[in-house]
Order: structure tokens, then C-alpha cells, then sequence
């Protein structure tokens, strides 16, 4: 069992021929990327959806030389530690993590989910067997894990990835086996959303209707309801009611994206980033349900008026050096509708600006207005 389930891993790891993705901080050693703190480790895990392995030792310490020379620089477990995010953990300076961790001898390691649930700790017996073992179960139950976050947070196609990917690779594990369940559970969903579908559609509320296709057709690709969705909505493409609905929930779906990367955006700590594109959903896409969330998280940002102020004038820059370049290409490109559509833009969102004045002498040039002396 351990040699299918390892061989499984490295075959994933070869097949993607990429690591997680790491921070900028890090120190390799024996082959392996360690990051520079736990916190920053627990970041990286969150954000690449890679579980993580915390290596606890003493300084100095000779069943801890000896564990890194015989298991840590084994080609196996540097191969595999290229799918984790790896963090040392220094016992003597870091006591009351390892206190956290019911660390009570070393060397020691802690496997973590990508959230950074505890879900094994080795700190006896560490044979290159069972290092591998719970190395390889980690990795299954994190992918578990993490299938099923995205699944309770309505990111249905990633968990049904995720699920998908562990019936192949692990087949005959637990894992797999709860993979299997949750996979039909989503199944009976995708059926009970489309019913709903075509109840909406009989009441002729085609926004509603319109929304659970939309979802099933994306989320649910790969199931039978999605496939049905999608000729469904084939189906309807001539109506012009739907076409309108449709056109709806694209924008709602946009904006509820943004309003992810601006979520992503403040978890890394780019909160000016975060704090601009929180406002950009709030201009480009009003009276959709993200933008309530967008005003919260705005509004506290905001209240670091050194932030806003800072970010007020990145935008500023941003929109309209990019509003310019387009208006100036439209009208190369004799399109004068566009082009003074963008000019436009940037005097309206941008008055009593000097970007809102060379706006201005490019619409007086354009439609051949003498300005007054």
C-alpha cells in the first residue's frame, strides 16, 4: 500500500511538473525549500492549496542529525516534499509552538492540510517507510479536504477536480473512498438544481432560471445534470428573455470574481491591491450581490486614510493611463464612438484632473471644436 500510494504521488508530481507555489523567502537545504517562518508557511499553504509539513528539532542534537541525513536527504522524500510547503521548526526558540504542536520529543514531524488543520504528528519510530507513509496520506487527505472546502463554499467544479483526481491516483484508500461519495452526493445536487431550473423556467422567472443553468453548466461540467444544463440552455439561446437574464448573471459572476481577487489579494497582504479592486467592483458592476461585501471590506480598509489616499491615486493613474491609450486606439483605428466613449470616461470619473483636461482637448480635436479664448 505505501509503495501504490507514494508511486501515485510522484506520478501527479511529474505528470503537473510544478511545486506549490512558494514565497519570495526562502532557504534550501538537502534539496528541500524551506520557508522562512511558520506564518508566512501557512500562507503559502492556504493560498497554493498544498498541505504542509512542520519539521521540529533541537539544535545540536544528534537523533536530529542523524534523522536529516538518513530521511530528509532521501531522493524520495525531497521528491515529494516539492508537492508540500516546509517549514522548520526550531524547539528550543520556538517553544510554545511546538507546545501548540504536543511536540514532546524530537526530531518530530507535523502534517498539516492546506488550511493548516493538524492531521498526523510523528514524533517516534520515524522509519523512511512511515515518513513516506503519512507523507502520502497527508497529501491524499488534504486533496479530500481541500475538494470538500470548495464544495461547501459552491466551488463545485474544483471540488469535483479534486475528488476526480483522488479516485485515480488512490484508488482503494479511504480517501478515494469518500471521494466516491461525495461525487454522487454532488451528482443528486446537480439533478435537484436543475429540476429547479425548469420549475423557474415554467414561472417565467428567467433570472432564476437562467443563475441554476448558468451554475450547472460551469460548476457541474462533468456530470450528467451539467451536460443536461448545457443543452438546456443551447435550447433557449433564441429567447430573448433568456439572452437578457443570461447576460445578468455573466455580470453578476464577473463581479463575484473580482470580488474573490480582491479577497485573495488582502489574505496576501496587498491591501492596497485589495482595497482598488474592491472599489473597481463597486463602480463596474452595481446592484449585483458582491457588491455589499465589496463596500464592508472598502469601507474598513479605507478607514487607514494613508491607504486610501495612497490607492486612490495608484487607481487614478491606472484608469486613467489605460482609458487614454484605448481612446487614442480607437480613434487611430476611426472608431470616434469608442474613442470618446473612454475620453468621456476619464472626465467623468476623474474631474478637475490634468487627465481630465488632455481628455477634454482630445474630444475638442476630435470633433473639430475651437476652444474659447
Amino acid at each position: 500500500m505505501t509503495r501504490r500510494l507514494v508511486a501515485g504521488i510522484l506520478i501527479l508530481l511529474f505528470l503537473h511538473g510544478a511545486s506549490p507555489a512558494q514565497p519570495t523567502v526562502v532557504r534550501v537545504q538537502q534539496g528541500i525549500r524551506w520557508v522562512a517562518s511558520f506564518e508566512r508557511a501557512k500562507i503559502t499553504a492556504e493560498l497554493s492549496d498544498a498541505p504542509l509539513i512542520v519539521y521540529a528539532y533541537l539544535p545540536q542534537h544528534a537523533a536530529c542529525q542523524n534523522f536529516e541525513e538518513e530521511i530528509l536527504a532521501h531522493r524520495t522524500f525531497r521528491k515529494l516534499s516539492a508537492l508540500f510547503v516546509m517549514v522548520r521548526l526550531n524547539g528550543e526558540q520556538q517553544r510554545d509552538l511546538a507546545e501548540t504542536f504536543e511536540v514532546k520529543r524530537y526530531p518530530a514531524l507535523i502534517y498539516l492540510d492546506s488550511s493548516g488543520k493538524k492531521l498526523y504528528l510523528l514524533d517516534s519510530k520515524l522509519t523512511g517507510r512511515r515518513v513516506l507513509h503519512t507523507m502520502a496520506r497527508t497529501f491524499l487527505v488534504s486533496m479530500y479536504n481541500g475538494a470538500e472546502r470548495a464544495r461547501e463554499a459552491g466551488e463545485v467544479r474544483r471540488a469535483v477536480r479534486g475528488f476526480q483526481t483522488l479516485l485515480v491516483i488512490a484508488r482503494g484508500t479511504p480517501p478515494a473512498n469518500w471521494a466516491q461519495d461525495k461525487l454522487k452526493r454532488i451528482a443528486a445536487d446537480g439533478v435537484k438544481k436543475l429540476s429547479q431550473a425548469q420549475i423557474a423556467l415554467d414561472a417565467k422567472d428567467h433570472l432564476k432560471a437562467m443563475t441554476l443553468l448558468d451554475e450547472l453548466a460551469w460548476e457541474y461540467r462533468g456530470t450528467q445534470a451539467g451536460a443536461d444544463a448545457q443543452k438546456l440552455m443551447n435550447e433557449l439561446s433564441g429567447d430573448a428573455e433568456a439572452a437578457r437574464a443570461l447576460a445578468e448573471v455573466d455580470r453578476r459572476r464577473r463581479a463575484r470574481r473580482r470580488l474573490e481577487r480582491a479577497t485573495r489579494l488582502e489574505k496576501r497582504q496587498d491591501l492596497e491591491e485589495a482595497l482598488i479592486t474592491y472599489w473597481d467592483v463597486l463602480r463596474d458592476y452595481p446592484d449585483t450581490p458582491a457588491t455589499e461585501q465589496a463596500a464592508a471590506r472598502a469601507n474598513e480598509l479605507a478607514k487607514d486614510r494613508q491607504l486610501a489616499l495612497k490607492a486612490a491615486r495608484t487607481r487614478m493613474k491606472r484608469d486613467c493611463r489605460l482609458w487614454m491609450e484605448m481612446a487614442r486606439a480607437f480613434e487611430q483605428n476611426k472608431r470616434t464612438d469608442k474613442a470618446l466613449e473612454y475620453y468621456q470616461r476619464v472626465i467623468t470619473y476623474y474631474k478637475d484632473t490634468s487627465y481630465a483636461e488632455k481628455a477634454q482637448e482630445a474630444i475638442n480635436n476630435l470633433l473639430g471644436v475651437v476652444p474659447r479664448e
